[in-house]
């Protein structure tokens, strides 16, 4: 079942454009995990004890370079729902990420799509969130949770 989801996953992002779907990166689904555990004051402190021994590296001009961006990254994920790589990564690739509940609604994991800058449309930014959410919705109802945000 869960392969017939991204099969119908994929079939809807194709249609729009030609996509790959692929596993969440590990900082997006390191922000979804972090900004879903925790709360508040809470959130922050937990934050800045994980990350007081990192070096930040930047791999591009839009890498998080601090703790502090970091923290505020978390704010807007938790608002919007989803996590968003706008090339932090690398340039000219952008990824959108949203989370996956299990029975006990914990996030265990994330579903994201990738694609090149180029080909990102921002008026179809609602609509590709809302497929990912969909079939996040799906994947999560599967492993036993039933009240996907």
């Amino acid at each position: 079942m869960l392969s017939l989801t991204a099969q119908v996953l994929r079939k809807r992002m194709q249609a729009m454009s030609t996509l790959t779907i692929r596993n969440v990166e590990p900082v997006i689904k390191d922000k979804l995990r972090m900004a879903a555990a925790a709360h508040g004051r809470s959130m922050e402190e937990e934050v800045r004890s994980m990350l007081a021994n990192v070096t930040f590296e930047r791999f591009t001009e839009h890498t998080l370079a601090n703790i502090d961006e970091v923290l505020t990254e978390l704010v807007r994920v938790r608002e919007l729902g989803y996590a968003e790589d706008n090339e932090e990564n690398e340039h000219g690739l952008r990824c959108f990420a949203v989370p996956i509940y299990n029975r006990m609604g914990r996030i265990i994991t994330g579903l994201s799509l990738s694609l090149p800058s180029v080909r990102f449309e921002e008026s179809k930014r609602a609509e590709l969130i809302s497929l990912l959410h969909e079939a996040a919705g799906h994947i999560s109802a599967e492993l036993g949770y039933h009240d996907y945000p």
